[in-house]
């Protein structure tokens, strides 16, 4: 069975590292369809909503959950 750790800090780290090459005033969106993946909207939609600018869904109920949170 395949098993898979996601590190809080390092999704985090990376989000950071990503925006320091972007240039000032360009917005952020983070794809979380599909789950986040299979990780986890509401886990990772929580996450990194301090961090983004926005959310890319594959659908509406998504995207409710994602305003819930």
């Amino acid at each position: 069975m395949l098993s898979v750790q996601v590190n809080s800090h390092t999704i985090a780290k990376n989000v950071a590292t990503i925006k320091k090459h972007l240039r000032n005033g360009t917005r952020f969106c983070a794809v979380v369809k599909a789950d986040a993946y299979g990780f986890g909207l509401t886990r990772i939609g929580k996450l990194l909503a301090p961090l983004v600018d926005c959310f890319a869904v594959a659908n509406v109920t998504e995207g409710v959950a994602l305003r819930k949170i």
